[in-house]
């Protein structure tokens, strides 16, 4: 069994998930198998998500006073305010990363 360091997981999940690189990439950068991979960026996102739950909330739809009580800057904050929420749930069969309420997919 191959034990890696924390901050190499880390590195291999931000490769894969912020360049969009595949497993076989990785294979070559770091040196590990496919199977290794895998398994190291399965971990972090299961960290993320244990984090989530605890730290991650909505955004406060809220504008602050100072700035709705001016009618200097007040007009620009008045448009509609658009978030794309993302869901990340745990199930029988992995991980299921929802984008409300059009797609889903899931990860094992």
């Amino acid at each position: 069994m191959v034990m890696i360091s924390v901050e190499e997981q880390v590195a291999i999940f931000l490769l894969t998930v912020g360049h969009n690189e595949r497993n076989r990439a990785c294979q070559y950068m770091f040196q590990h198998s496919g199977q290794t991979i895998s398994k190291y960026v399965n971990v972090i996102v299961r960290a993320l998500c244990q984090l989530g739950m605890e730290n991650i909330r909505r955004p406060n739809d809220e504008t602050p006073s100072k700035i709705r009580l001016n009618p200097r800057y007040n007009p620009y904050f008045q448009m509609a305010r658009t978030y794309q929420y993302v869901y990340i749930h745990q199930n029988s069969q992995g991980f299921e990363i929802e984008n409300e309420p059009y797609h889903k997919m899931y990860w094992l």
